[in-house]
């Protein structure tokens, strides 16, 4: 019997939580236009939410193992994420959302994002290919990194 690594475990944990999530939700009442509005957002966040971890767990160990370890479920930090949402602020960026999920369960971890522009690509083939974009942007020849938050934010 193969033995499965903790990746594979935490990826499953997740899709638990999401089918389990995802009954809750539409179980879930919603007396006014707000609740309305804030449930639509819980469905398709948790699925997006879902699809994220499930790539982190797979680029990184640790971050499986925390997910694997984590009490936290996955529409409980869809709730932590909708908190975040008022009339005041109807709305939420993806990197709030991502960030607030590797905080649930990496508190101490320092989240950077940044969108990496290859302005030399021959070809788009090959866009979303997480190994080459795990490596240094100086193994890319002809890449930019654009970082989304400045020194100045």
């Amino acid at each position: 019997m193969e033995e499965r690594n903790v990746c594979d475990i935490a990826v499953e944990k997740l899709t638990a939580e999401l089918k389990a999530g995802k009954e809750q939700l539409s179980k879930e009442k919603a007396s006014s236009g707000l609740a309305l509005a804030k449930k639509e957002m819980k469905k398709i966040m948790i699925d997006d939410l879902c699809r994220m971890l499930t790539k982190f767990c797979y680029q990184n160990e640790e971050f499986a193992e925390a997910v694997e370890k984590s009490d936290r479920t996955l529409l409980s930090i869809v709730e932590d994420i909708m908190k975040l949402v008022s009339p005041t602020n109807p709305g939420i960026t993806d990197v709030t959302a991502y960030m607030t999920a590797v905080k649930a369960y990496l508190s101490e971890a320092e989240v950077i994002c940044s969108f990496r522009i290859n302005i030399h690509k021959e070809q788009d083939d090959d866009l979303l290919d997480l190994e080459s974009f795990a490596q240094p942007a100086e193994a890319q020849s002809g890449a930019i990194i654009l970082d989304l938050f400045t020194s100045e934010d």
